[in-house]
């Protein structure tokens, strides 16, 4: 229990000390979205690859969904999959794939968590040049908040959809 609020006091840490960093405006703009980095937690029961790919109308193949478990499960259909024990004690991330995966040039990073830290610490390391995600109190992590909660993910996708169009991303 120590050990956990311990490794969470240093991921805050990092996350924070990322956003000063990267505070700037970013200077490399995107004119179309062409790859997609989803963030999910376990709560999620739907198959994101598919329907954004469908909405977003890019290739199934350049879309790639990170999913944080709280707990261990066998049966998944999550290529890449995360948890607390991926995170060392001072918080950095352990999992050499998802690191990989987070510093690869995403166009759009879509975050469906409301308040998760393991993922906002991603979306705070990600280089993916546009993040949206679900308006919370850890909204400057993003570029693009959609006030919705994490519920009514059909709506969500439609507001995407209507702000990427009308930012000229899709």
């Amino acid at each position: 229990m120590i050990l956990e609020g311990f490794r969470k006091v240093n991921i805050r840490k990092k996350t924070v000390k990322e956003l000063l960093k990267s505070n700037s405006v970013k200077s490399d703009i995107i004119n179309r979205i062409d790859s997609v980095l989803i963030l999910v937690d376990d709560n999620s029961k739907e198959n994101l690859n598919q329907i954004i790919s469908k909405k977003l109308n890019i290739d199934v193949s350049k879309v790639a969904t990170i999913l944080f478990r709280t707990k261990q499960e066998s049966d998944t259909s999550y290529e890449y999959e995360l948890t607390e024990k991926d995170f060392s004690l001072l918080g950095k991330l352990k999992n050499e794939v998802i690191e990989k995966l987070i510093k690869s040039d995403f166009d759009l990073l879509l975050n469906y968590t409301n308040d998760n830290l393991y993922l906002n610490y991603l979306t705070a390391f990600s280089n993916a040049k546009f993040k949206v995600g679900l308006d919370s109190n850890k909204n400057e992590f993003l570029d693009l908040m959609i006030n919705i909660g994490e519920e009514n993910v059909d709506l969500f996708h439609n507001e995407l959809v209507k702000y990427l169009k009308i930012l000229n991303k899709i």
